[in-house]
């Protein structure tokens, strides 16, 4: 009986030990571990092309959104710089191809915001709009490399997180809040 007694009161100090162990491990756990549900700001645009062509394209901050049309390859890089009010810094920059592969040429950098801005850079004409920033959960270097691409209905290749046009719509994420287009 004292035998067991002993081996029952060892086992519960044993288990209460470890359990203030792993409590004090949880309140030291590196920033590196809790990454995973950090939040990263998603930027919806709304591009309005000079023959009338319109696509609505989300990024990341920080990453790029990419337009191509005949041969000109342009990169919209968005920062954001009020939140509330949609205000968005773009920096925009030619995609040259070189011998190391794709380089960046800065071009200009100007606001948007929920008016349109004109741009015309390279024959492409079109109006931007910043129309949402949100926070969506996620690790940035995961996202970073996640995009996607549309053609619109005028052949122009747009490609970012989420991308909507009339002729189509595509969604790296499940989180994308485009309409399908219907049939043509």
């Amino acid at each position: 009986m004292i035998k067991r007694h002993s081996r029952v009161m060892y086992a519960i100090a044993t288990a209460i030990g470890l359990g203030l162990m792993a409590d004090a491990g949880a309140q030291n756990t590196p920033a590196s571990l809790e990454s995973n549900v950090d939040r990263v700001k998603l930027i919806t645009l709304k591009l309005t092309f000079a023959d009338g062509q319109w696509a609505t394209v989300a990024g990341f901050e920080g990453g790029t959104i990419r337009i191509e049309q005949k041969g000109n390859v342009l990169a919209l890089t968005p920062h954001v710089l009020h939140r509330r009010s949609s205000t968005v810094q773009l920096k925009v920059s030619r995609i040259v191809q070189g011998l190391d592969g794709e380089n960046l040429q800065p071009v200009e950098t100007f606001v948007a915001g929920n008016d349109p801005t004109n741009l015309d850079v390279d024959g492409m004409s079109f109006a931007v709009q910043a129309t949402r920033i949100r926070k969506v959960p996620g690790g940035v270097q995961a996202m970073a490399t996640r995009e996607c691409c549309v053609r619109d209905c005028a052949g122009r290749l747009i490609c970012g997180v989420c991308v909507c046009t009339p002729c189509g719509v595509c969604a790296a994420f499940n989180w994308c809040d485009c309409a399908f287009p219907g049939p043509a």
